[in-house]
């Protein structure tokens, strides 16, 4: 999910829910989950880039 509002829209709710749903839930955890997909992303970026 992006920045935009998909994310208030899937959950049906506002930021203030969403944020402290992310206290909630760990932010230092879902913080570093997040890390984890966007270097993937970035590796996979740099792979297919390798290729050409």
């Amino acid at each position: 999910m992006g920045w935009d509002r998909e994310i208030e829209d899937h959950y049906r709710c506002n930021w203030r829910c969403i944020r402290r749903w992310i206290i909630e839930e760990g932010k230092d955890q879902l913080r570093a989950d997040r890390a984890a997909v966007v270097a993937a992303q970035r590796a996979a970026v740099r792979a297919s880039k390798r290729r050409r």
